[in-house]
């Protein structure tokens, strides 16, 4: 709520968040390359000491810099999904698709800002390209242009700031031509895309451009072993890519990388700052009418489950969620009766039947809350599940940052644990049910189990025609349904078509 520290913090947060990628990977003669260190020549080697910190860069003559690129770039890549950045790929942490008990790190493809609609549109690139251009002259002006201004004077940008635009969209264009979500595939081709699972090293093979082990060993820096197999999601993403990387040169993609950082980091500045963002995308991420509203939704991202906890607290009391367990039991021991009579069942073959019934008796039911990583009930589970996350009233950008780091870390350690089939993904206060069917499972948030779904006082009439009908009967249904016949009781399918579906 405290919006004057967040302008007098300006620009300089996610400069320092750029300038930790440009130390890792340099370029000589960068336009954003820190001009505030005082550099020493010694044997050759050349070191950069700065002011803010004891911070040396030790540059070999500028040969070293092709020969190094692939150690440089994998190291970078590495320490921006560390910290829960998306740039060239996107790891996650699924559940197996042969072992549904077991999780398994996955590699896909990365994403870009120039979708698909700018694409089509040269009058919208251009915008996009004066965004850019925009964003790094706001950034990297000698005098912050945009500081105490209220933003109805136009930018002129100098044209190194143009023409970085123009190489990073330039860039883009290449890189959208095969990266990211591509909609106009059904669910069932994406899932055919060539996803397989290979080794690191295998992997590292294929991408000549980048070091695989180099990049999960910064992404495990600080937690477990990092994985020795991953699943990928396309294996011809992976040939493209490193074509592309291999013919681009080094400047272009420390531009690519620091303008990623600024697309995904550049909405936790102040309003000032990030007005050009807002006017591209023709809305406003803090209304300052109501910063209570806006400040909750923050609180709400980055701590779910302590919210969570008081509105559980609040709003579902034991004597109901004891009622919401009578009624779910009741309807699966509904659904049993029915699929153990092979009389009321003669159009359905015996070994189909049996499997419905074994997918209902060993039916995950999770009402309310999560009770695991962490247990929304206890304050002290709670306590320790957000205890390497570092939060600063003071730091309104440094909190959306940690934040961020902090939810990649707990996805990232997944990887070493059971899959917790117990876990709701989604937040208590949803106001919405679902089946997880590659878990076998249902999950009723206590945001939907509310009035008129749900009260303790209600009679059952009303409470199984609202919630037993329209939400518990209907999600369980899903269970069986069309995409659900495809996974067996633990969940495990041979050819997924959906792994969630509402």
């Amino acid at each position: 709520m405290d919006e004057t520290q967040h302008i007098n913090a300006g620009r300089e947060p996610l400069k320092r968040e750029i300038e930790e990628m440009v130390k890792i990977y340099r370029v000589p003669g960068s336009p954003i390359t820190p001009r505030k260190g005082v550099t020493i020549k010694k044997d050759g080697i050349t070191g950069q000491f700065f002011g803010n910190g004891w911070i040396t860069f030790i540059s070999p003559p500028d040969e070293h810099y092709s020969a190094s690129s692939e150690m440089d770039l994998s190291g970078v890549i590495g320490k921006l999904l560390r910290d829960g950045l998306v740039t060239f790929f996107k790891l996650s942490v699924d559940q197996d698709n042969d072992d549904p008990t077991l999780n398994r790190m996955s590699l896909g493809p990365g994403s870009v800002g120039l979708s698909a609609e700018v694409r089509a549109d040269p009058v919208k690139i251009l915008a996009y390209e004066q965004l850019i251009g925009e964003m790094f002259f706001i950034l990297y002006a000698t005098t912050d242009p945009v500081a105490g201004k209220d933003g109805t004077v136009p930018l002129v940008v100098p044209q190194v700031w143009k023409d970085v635009a123009n190489n990073v969209v330039e860039f883009e264009k290449d890189f959208a031509k095969f990266a990211g979500f591509r909609p106009q595939m059904d669910a069932g081709l994406r899932s055919q895309m060539g996803k397989k699972l290979l080794p690191v090293d295998e992997i590292s093979r294929r991408t000549p451009s980048l070091d695989w082990i180099t990049i999960l060993r910064s992404v495990y820096s600080n937690g477990p072993d990092a994985p020795k197999e991953m699943v990928v999601h396309d294996e011809e993403y992976l040939k493209k890519l490193d074509a592309l990387l291999s013919k681009t040169d080094r400047l272009t993609i420390q531009l690519f990388l620091a303008w990623s950082i600024i697309r995904q980091y550049g909405r936790f500045l102040d309003k000032a700052h990030r007005r050009n963002i807002d006017d591209y995308k023709q809305k406003s991420d803090d209304d300052q009418d109501n910063r209570a509203e806006f400040c909750y939704k923050k609180t709400l991202k980055i701590v779910p489950d302590i919210i969570g906890h008081y509105f559980v607290e609040t709003t579902l009391s034991k004597p109901a969620r004891d009622k919401l367990e009578e009624i779910i039991i009741t309807i699966l021991e509904s659904y049993s009766t029915s699929l153990q009579s092979q009389e009321s069942h003669e159009w359905l073959e015996t070994s189909a039947r049996k499997g419905a019934l074994k997918k209902i008796e060993n039916l995950v039911q999770v009402i309310g809350y999560s009770y695991s990583e962490p247990d929304n009930r206890s304050p002290s589970s709670i306590d320790q599940f957000y205890s390497g996350l570092d939060l600063d009233g003071q730091d309104h950008f440094g909190n959306q940052v940690r934040a961020s780091e902090f939810w990649a870390k707990v996805e990232f350690e997944t990887l070493n644990k059971k899959f917790d089939r117990m876990h709701m993904k989604d937040i208590p206060t949803k106001n919405n049910a679902y089946n997880r069917r590659n878990i076998n499972g249902v999950y009723f948030p206590a945001g939907v189990l509310q009035s008129p779904l749900f009260n303790v006082d209600f009679p059952e009439y009303l409470n199984y025609g609202g919630f037993g009908a329209t939400t518990g009967g209907h999600e369980i249904t899903h269970t069986l349904d069309n995409y659900g016949v495809t996974f067996d009781e633990t969940g495990r399918s041979g050819s997924k078509v959906s792994a969630d579906r509402d």
